[in-house]
């Protein structure tokens, strides 16, 4: 086993951040958009 120095884990960017956040939201509103839809047919 290698006892050098161990690499930290890479933090997510701001960016990254801002795209997953946008990511979900518009998944989201998909999802949430197709299911009231669904649910207010006759």
């Amino acid at each position: 086993m290698s006892t050098g120095p161990v690499d930290p884990i890479p933090a997510v960017s701001q960016w990254g951040l801002a795209i997953l956040a946008m990511v979900l939201l518009c998944g989201a509103k998909v999802f949430f958009g197709q299911r009231r839809a669904q649910a207010s047919l006759p």
